[in-house]
């Protein structure tokens, strides 16, 4: 769907391979085997019982991948060549969804795809937002100020903290609380180039002028 972010190298947290292997696979059938059996080669056998695991070093993601899901496999060295024997590989890895950007205290991650320059702005400013400490969470504003009144965190959609001005209440079956849909502030969770003011609403702003940011970086 349009909100999700696919695999990635590198992962947005931990490891993009949960559990992977490859394996040299022939059938009973099989030339290569009738061969083997024929001459007897050791060495050749030796490769036909090969196996072993994959990891995020294994994992190729290109530019043109034809879908979010696709990857590439680099066998590792020890296996054999698979021009030579069928290899069969197995991989559970990491998917993620939602994603537009991320701000994780040393860094900030922007997706820009070509020609969506309102959701990159809507982006780099909403990240902005987080590192800057928005929407700042019950019991933790300043304290000349109230808990931010539209704030809400995972529990109505995105990750972290969030505003959900100008935003209704949708049923997902992801959310069992329910998820806010079309909301237009800077700091809603998910890119909305439509609706998006493109600013920090009326609620927020009280919060981001008095934040004090001298130790941001």
């Amino acid at each position: 769907g349009a909100w999700n972010a696919g695999i990635l190298k590198p992962a947005l947290a931990g490891d993009i391979v949960v559990q992977g292997s490859w394996k040299v696979v022939y059938d009973e059938n099989n030339a290569f085997k009738r061969f083997f059996k024929k001459i007897g080669a050791a060495i050749a056998h030796r490769d036909m019982q090969k196996e072993g695991v994959l990891n995020d070093d294994n994992i190729v993601v290109e530019k043109t991948r034809g879908g979010l899901n696709r990857v590439k496999i680099s066998l590792p060295p020890e296996a054999p060549d698979p021009a030579k024997y069928a290899v069969a590989a197995t991989l559970q890895v990491n998917y993620g969804k939602f994603y537009a950007g991320e701000s994780a205290k040393h860094q900030i991650l922007i997706v820009l795809r070509a020609g969506e320059m309102k959701s990159f702005t809507q982006t780099v400013a909403h990240e902005l937002g987080h590192t800057f400490g928005q929407v700042p969470r019950p019991g933790t504003a300043s304290p000349s100020l109230a808990d931010h009144a539209q704030q809400y965190t995972n529990e109505h959609g995105g990750v972290g903290s969030h505003c959900h001005e100008g935003a209704v209440m949708v049923a997902d079956g992801n959310y069992p609380a329910g998820r806010y849909d079309g909301g237009t502030c800077i700091m809603f969770h998910q890119i909305n180039p439509a609706g998006c003011t493109q600013k920090f609403c009326d609620t927020c702003q009280p919060y981001l002028r008095i934040r004090d940011m001298s130790g941001t970086t």
